[in-house]
């Protein structure tokens, strides 16, 4: 079923797994406002939530590459 393979199913890992984090954006057109509920109830202040850049839109930006690189250089 699609519920088994969605990020509601491991929410309880997720919100305990301070390795992972999400950068998404405002106006990514696959996410709906339910989604953006949820990873920010989710992943808290893990959540860098974007003003622009749609879906994978972020390596246009390079203030959000360095945010992404950062994450993985810690």
């Amino acid at each position: 079923a699609v519920a088994a393979c969605s990020l509601e199913s491991i929410a309880p890992f997720l919100k305990g797994a301070g390795h992972m984090a999400v950068m998404t954006n405002a106006d990514d057109p696959i996410l709906t406002q339910d989604n953006f509920a949820f990873l920010a109830d989710t992943f808290g202040p893990r959540l860098t939530l974007y003003p622009a850049g749609g879906h994978c839109g972020n390596l246009r930006y390079r203030d959000n590459v360095a945010d992404m690189l950062d994450f993985f250089l810690k």
